[in-house]
């Protein structure tokens, strides 16, 4: 009777271990975990499974982070960032360049239609509540730059021109879904917006004083300095005083794992200095 229980419960584990190990061919070869290494969360193993990793972009090029070159190819900072991050994930890129605004191009993300989005993308405090965010692989300053000779604010103080934009319908240049347009349009209700797709329409504006003044990054001045040899004759520029934007990663709330893997490597990165130095490659090109 005795010898009859053994076999039966001999019989018993043999099936519970084939089905273990049917359940494990189910799930698939490539998540198990390379020799010696550990075995990847659920949220970056759904990226490996997946073999790319989808992030989403705006529909509108933003110099220097993401455009087209003259071979009509997708460059820039966050472009390779996003190439950087795929090869480390060992998976291809997939843009998926459909939102048309900043919110658009987060929501992707929020309905699992992309992985992650790397968009000159800043922090505010609504997007929080939906999203993570990594911490910052870039801070952006952004800059004013009036009109000397047409500006009635040209002779005041850096301080007071800043204040003086918020108190007035003044008309302000800002690029057409530049990631400087939110935040501008939050600290100045009041200022008569206008937007331009690119510097070639929006440095004459200002010039013949149709602008009295421009919100542009560090970046894009430079590149009006080397427009112009006499630019500092004509305009003035004043530092925003509300601080730099810090450009981050935007992540599903729940994919824990992948949010602490990209700051780990973001990390990475700064303590190289690429990230600065490929800024200033791409900063170097006309768009």
């Amino acid at each position: 009777m005795a010898a009859s229980l053994i076999v039966r419960r001999i019989k018993f584990l043999a099936l519970l271990v084939s089905g273990l190990a049917l359940a494990q061919g189910a799930l698939g070869q490539s998540v198990k975990p390379r020799p010696g290494s550990l075995e990847a969360a659920s949220d970056i193993q759904r990226i490996v499974q997946n073999k790319k990793l989808r992030i989403s972009l705006h529909v509108e090029d933003s110099f220097p982070f993401f455009y087209k070159n003259e071979k009509k190819e997708l460059v820039g900072l966050d472009i390779w960032l996003g190439q950087q991050i795929a090869a480390k994930l060992g998976v291809e890129v997939q843009w998926i360049r459909e939102g048309k605004t900043f919110e658009d191009v987060l929501r992707l993300v929020t309905q699992r239609k992309a992985d992650i989005a790397i968009s000159a993308l800043f922090i505010t405090l609504d997007r929080a509540k939906s999203l993570r965010f990594t911490d910052p692989y870039w801070n952006v300053k952004p800059v004013l730059v009036l009109n000397r000779v047409k500006s009635k604010l040209s002779g005041r103080s850096d301080p007071d021109v800043l204040s003086s934009l918020g108190r007035t319908k003044i008309p302000i240049g800002l690029f057409h879904s530049g990631f400087l347009t939110l935040r501008t349009e939050h600290r100045y209700p009041e200022a008569d917006l206008r937007y331009f797709h690119s510097r070639k329409q929006m440095l004459p504006a200002l010039q013949k004083g149709e602008l009295t003044a421009a919100f542009i990054d560090e970046i894009e001045l430079q590149k009006w300095r080397e427009s112009m040899r006499d630019f500092d004759l004509y305009f003035r520029s004043v530092e925003d005083s509300a601080g730099p934007l810090p450009l981050s990663i935007a992540v599903h709330p729940h994919d824990l794992q992948l949010h602490y893997w990209l700051n780990t490597y973001l990390s990475v990165l700064r303590a190289d200095g690429v990230v600065d130095r490929h800024l200033q490659l791409h900063s170097k090109v006309s768009p």
